[in-house]
């Protein structure tokens, strides 16, 4: 895992509140991040989502666009409290 991909999923646990998710996948996109780091930050904002806001729909459909590329269960574990 490279440091600044780390430092922007840690932007991203910490920041949600105050930046979109689009936001951190333009910064993932411009430091040429693969899928495999675009996906993190849309699974650990579907959990802010999910978790911090309450915000169920919205969960969902960042865990979409992680088809493919994230194990379901992890999904049905969230979604399943």
């Amino acid at each position: 895992m490279s440091t600044k991909f780390l430092a922007v999923v840690l932007l991203c646990h910490y920041c949600f509140d105050f930046y979109s998710c689009a936001f951190y996948c333009s910064i993932a996109k411009s430091q040429h991040y693969d899928v495999h780091g675009l996906v993190d930050i849309f699974r650990l904002y579907g959990d802010y989502l999910y978790k911090e806001r309450g915000d169920h729909d919205g969960a969902i459909e960042q865990y979409i666009k992680t088809i493919g590329k994230l194990e379901p269960s992890y999904v049905i574990r969230r979604v399943s409290y």
